[in-house]
């Protein structure tokens, strides 16, 4: 019974570390990315808004509404998404959590079946 335990806890690890090595190439990725815009100096930080207090002591009058033109199309063609989010979950993984959730139901119930005075 121990034996099932420490299989499922086994399992249960593995299948959070290959889930974990999954994303390290996409976070090296993006840190080379990042790295020439951090390194740039002459990047200056753009200063926020401040919010003040309304010195208006008049009526309040209603917005007009904008109008914005219709947007034209574009000539050029949407090429395909290649973004990994839009790719499929790799099934595996999935097998192997629904496996090790019935492989410890099994091993609860039989503890408890043990545990219970006859």
């Amino acid at each position: 019974m121990k034996r099932i335990a420490r299989l499922c806890l086994a399992l249960a690890f593995l299948a959070a570390r290959a889930a974990g090595a999954a994303d390290t190439p996409k976070a090296e990725e993006c840190l080379k990315r990042e790295a020439p815009a951090a390194a740039e100096s002459n990047a200056v930080e753009i200063p926020r808004p401040q919010l003040s207090a309304n010195t208006n002591t008049g009526p309040e009058l209603p917005m007009a509404r904008e109008t914005n033109p219709p947007a034209a199309p574009s000539a050029a063609p949407v090429e395909a998404a290649t973004s990994t989010a839009t790719q499929p979950r790799n099934p595996v993984w999935i097998i192997l959590a629904v496996l090790g959730v019935i492989a410890a139901r099994f091993v609860l119930k039989r503890l408890l079946s043990r545990s219970r005075p006859s």
